[in-house]
């Protein structure tokens, strides 16, 4: 799980407030983006350059451009714009070129943008859009608003681009009816669900961050919630520039130093105690281990510096410097080998002020186990019949303007008419996640998503197979059998859910316990 957590955040990092991470680490001077050619910094892109953090040579081509004249900002656009087109080039040196088009400031880069924001397939498409963005900002050009608006008729991500960077909205442009949702009013005929009580404070006081600055210096793109296509990330992911310094952020006793992947630097964890010879936790990973301080049962103090971030360009695969950092218990077989089980999420424990709620896409409504949709009328009603899965697109950030990776860690649902009701509890990560290998059946995968929307948009949204749960909050095997049939008795033969009109409610809860909700009506016609 270690190392496929590195690459979750790889192809979207810049999709984080691009300002302050080119304020952290090594970036070019003003007389070194002067005397070096625009060739030096696309060589020096994949990998950066040692000492200069992961996008300086991004930075340098943008500014280099708009210090420069209309041929060396043609050149550069030129040479961006080949390496864009060559799909045999890495994904993540493709859409850096995206925006250094749109750092170029220049219109000349407006056709390359606007063809890329067209070509959904290549999933550059949000990254031309964030480009766009900027070249507007800087121009006015109408070709780059235009495009940003019609590309946002149909592509979600686009959209918000449009509307976190220029205060646009812009319609749906959509001619298939979907199913009617209320933007205000909550359809719950029965009454709301109630989520069960979240755990306790585990500590008095918040615990210092493991680096400098307040909650938004943390730069925590990945949550405990997160899911990905075959696990649940189960640990905050805090995105620094190789080298940065960590420090501790509870006192204790290291337990263990142990890695799944010795011949590589990049995946040693260890685990601190708070009692000598303790089994549960802070266990941190990626740290560089020829910078540890320590050695297995040394005293740790809160506040310490444990060592620096690992270089993952270094290793036999790219991927993005990060602190990876859960609350665990632990096991160590007579091999040596160290098992983790997560136990809380590790927000609990610091001051973590989330003031956004979570927001939804509208519910879909598809044939149990399918992406196969059933049709709505012109008021955009489904009419469903037989065993049905309700989808639910749902997104996180913790404050205004955080470009997290963040997933919703209480869901429940509820369906009703006011008579036939039913409300289940989906999701509760907050703590013990169970099997944190199992995503399925609960949540959908990646090409999955690909059939309703665009699963590279930002904000990243997960989307739930809500009706897969048995109402106990954890993703186990026997929810894969769970699901809405409209066709069900009871006991004494009588219809559960007799013909007529439904209001389906679909809620959601983040850590602090901001609440949001999206409905729907659906025609049940058995």
């Amino acid at each position: 799980m270690y190392r496929a957590c590195c690459f979750m955040v790889f192809a979207i990092l810049l999709m984080l407030s691009s300002a302050s991470l080119f304020g952290q680490g090594e970036s070019y001077t003003p007389e070194e983006i002067h005397s070096k050619s625009s060739q030096f910094f696309f060589e020096h892109m994949m990998p950066p350059e040692t000492g200069h953090h992961q996008f300086a040579s991004l930075q340098a081509l943008g500014q280099k451009a708009k210090d420069g004249d209309a041929k060396l900002r043609r050149e550069i656009i030129y040479k961006a714009t080949v390496i864009i087109n060559d799909k045999s080039k890495d994904f993540q040196y493709r859409w850096q070129c995206i925006y250094v088009l749109g750092d170029t400031g220049d219109v000349e880069a407006v056709p390359e943008l606007v063809r890329m924001i067209q070509d959904s397939e290549s999933g550059l498409s949000p990254f031309a859009a964030e480009a766009l963005a900027t070249i507007y900002k800087d121009t006015k050009s109408m070709a780059a608003i235009d495009a940003l608006r019609k590309a946002a008729a149909t592509d979600s991500s686009v959209r918000e681009v449009l509307h976190r960077r220029l205060g646009e909205t812009v319609p749906v442009g959509n001619p298939t009816p979907t199913p009617a949702m209320e933007d205000v009013k909550e359809l719950a005929p029965s009454g709301a669900p109630v989520p069960p009580a979240g755990p306790k404070p585990p500590v008095s006081k918040p615990l210092p961050w493991p680096f400098a600055g307040d909650q938004k210096a943390q730069n925590i793109f990945n949550n405990y919630q997160q899911a990905t296509d075959t696990y649940i990330h189960c640990g905050l992911d805090f995105i620094h520039p190789a080298g940065t310094p960590v420090k501790a952020v509870g006192a204790g006793y290291v337990a263990a130093i142990y890695t799944n992947y010795p011949e590589w630097n990049t995946h040693y964890f260890f685990i601190v105690t708070p009692v000598k010879g303790g089994k549960k936790g802070w266990c941190y990973t990626h740290i560089d281990p020829r910078t540890y301080t320590f050695k297995v049962g040394d005293y740790i103090r809160r506040g310490q510096n444990l060592g620096s971030l690992v270089d993952f360009s270094l290793g036999k695969e790219p991927g993005v410097a990060h602190l990876h950092l859960q609350y665990a218990s632990f096991t160590k077989d007579s091999s040596g080998k160290v098992t983790l089980h997560n136990l809380l999420d590790p927000l609990y424990f610091f001051d973590w002020k989330d003031t956004v709620p979570p927001t939804f896409k509208p519910l879909i409504f598809v044939s149990e186990g399918s992406t196969r949709q059933f049709d709505a009328d012109d008021s955009g009603v489904a009419s469903v019949n037989g065993k049905i899965d309700i989808l639910a697109a749902i997104a996180d950030s913790g404050y205004p303007e955080h470009m997290g990776n963040i997933g919703t860690p209480v869901v429940m649902y509820s369906i009703s008419d006011g008579t036939h009701t039913k409300q289940r509890l989906v999701l509760d990560h907050r703590g013990d996640v169970g099997n944190e290998m199992l995503t399925k059946p609960l949540y959908l995968t990646y090409e999955e998503k690909k059939v309703f929307f665009n699963p590279d948009g930002f904000p990243r949204y997960q989307m739930l197979r809500v009706t897969k749960t048995d109402g106990d909050g954890l993703i186990t095997s026997r929810d894969a059998s769970e699901c809405w049939d409209t066709t069900g008795r009871d006991s004494t033969g009588n219809a559960l859910w007799p013909n007529g009109v439904y209001s389906v409610n679909v809620y959601a809860w983040d850590i602090a316990g901001n609440r949001s909700v999206v409905g729907a009506r659906v025609k049940v016609n058995n």
